[in-house]
């Protein structure tokens, strides 16, 4: 017996995929935000906003990095 297989059942399956390594990625990169911001503060001295405005553009650009790598292989 033969299964037919939806070419839409397919698409969302990648899209999931996709979906969900996306949130990893973005899981990731809060972590990144977050240790950045308190290592940039309580190491370093520096102000906490700029502390937060150095670890999100590192974080963006981290994570721009791994979606590019791993989600849009």
């Amino acid at each position: 017996m033969r299964i037919p297989w939806d070419r839409s059942i397919i698409h969302r399956n990648i899209t999931i995929r996709k979906a969900f390594y996306f949130g990893v990625t973005a899981g990731i990169g809060a972590v990144i935000t977050w240790a950045l911001t308190w290592m940039l503060t309580e190491w370093s001295g520096l102000w906490y906003m700029w502390s937060v405005v150095i670890a999100g553009i590192i974080a963006i650009a981290v994570k721009f990095f791994i979606t590019a790598v791993w989600v849009f292989k």
